[in-house]
């Protein structure tokens, strides 16, 4: 990777850097200890390699016993999520206690910090670091893990949706979409039918539950409303090969397939 490249480069140059300064501090006495200042033996020192450099990083967040234990569900979550996730939805798909989630906010706060209520990846190299299957150790999140995750998130997301499906509720402003002003369900919205498929489970009544949302006029139009058709014919057919494959909903994928056609307003001279 170029960022690699880029990051064995600068180390390189601090490593000439402090040896220079070494050399330097000797010729006049000075102590490098009493000045703070970082030594070229103390750089050497330093974990080699990004994936060591991580896993030194993890190692200090979590170095209280039991504390990545409590922070593996919410890191499987951040790491199953389709976007930054929202802490509240995170709270509420792993039915955290404020306790709880504060003492794992505050344990990712280098990893997966909060920005704007959401948890956000440092860097990509996190997420691999953590679920790259050849690379196994202490901290390492297998598929299960994740689709456990994806599981809870495509449950939770049913969950914020299921009061909003009812065709008889009154419609702001008339429309027929679902109104997702609210963060929680513009996620749930979006990513829905993404975790029903990720978290790998096709019993009765996971097709039902998917039938009752992916077939809601109320979710249909919002997707529409949004851009997500393309996005939801795609998840629909790879949700059919994982065994989710209804009449009810090859009939959804049919009648959006036909939604997201071009209408021609062309009259014809000819019949």
């Amino acid at each position: 990777m170029a960022w690699a490249g880029l990051l064995a480069e600068r180390l390189d140059a601090a490593s000439d850097a402090a040896a220079a300064a070494d050399d330097a501090r000797r010729e006049d006495g000075t102590d490098a200890a009493t000045r703070g200042a970082l030594t070229h033996a103390a750089l050497l020192e330093l974990p080699e390699g990004l994936d060591a450099m991580l896993l030194a990083c993890f190692r200090e967040a979590f170095a209280e016993p039991g504390s990545w234990a409590r922070a593996r569900p919410v890191v499987a979550a951040v790491v199953a999520a389709r976007e930054p996730l929202p802490v509240e939805l995170a709270a509420g798909a792993l039915r955290l206690k404020p306790r709880d989630l504060q003492r794992a906010t505050r344990a990712l706060a280098r990893l997966f910090p909060v920005a704007r209520g959401r948890f956000v990846a440092r860097h990509a190299a996190v997420v691999d670091f953590l679920t790259w299957p050849e690379g196994r150790h202490d901290f390492t999140l297998d598929a299960d893990a994740v689709a456990a995750a994806d599981a809870r998130l495509a449950d939770y997301a049913a969950t914020l949706l299921g009061p909003l499906l009812d065709e008889g509720e009154v419609l702001r402003g008339g429309r027929d979409a679902i109104e997702a002003e609210d963060d929680l369900v513009r996620y749930a919205l979006r990513h829905f039918a993404a975790h029903a498929r990720r978290a790998r489970r096709a019993a009765p009544e996971d097709v039902a539950r998917g039938e009752r949302v992916l077939g809601s006029l109320r979710f249909l139009c919002a997707s529409a409303k949004h851009g997500r058709v393309p996005a939801l014919v795609r998840e629909l057919a790879a949700l059919a090969d994982h065994g989710w494959d209804s009449a009810a909903l090859r009939e959804v994928k049919r009648w959006l397939l036909c939604a997201n056609q071009p209408v021609s307003w062309d009259v014809p001279t000819k019949l």
